[in-house]
């Protein structure tokens, strides 16, 4: 992957230029993967701004995540669910 971001989805449609929650780049090669957990790091990227960090997923909040490997670029959206622990 060359990019991964997750926008809240009424931002993407408020705000000409929403920030995301959680934004990771690579400036070579990242480490290929076939799965992932939000938040975590992976191999080969870094935060797109120095130092930031994930913020924390609100249940019931709609959220797009956009990935781009240089090949293709994909988007999905989910909404989490509360923990029941």
């Amino acid at each position: 992957m060359t990019s991964l971001k997750v926008v809240p989805v009424f931002d993407l449609e408020t705000n000409k230029f929403p920030q995301p929650v959680w934004a990771l780049v690579s400036e070579s090669n990242s480490v290929p993967i076939k799965e992932f957990t939000y938040g975590m790091p992976i191999r080969g990227m870094h935060p797109a701004e120095k130092g930031s960090a994930p913020d924390p997923l609100l249940p019931g909040i709609k959220y797009r995540l956009f990935a781009d490997t240089g090949k293709q670029k994909v988007q999905h959206d989910f909404v989490p669910e509360q923990r029941t622990e």
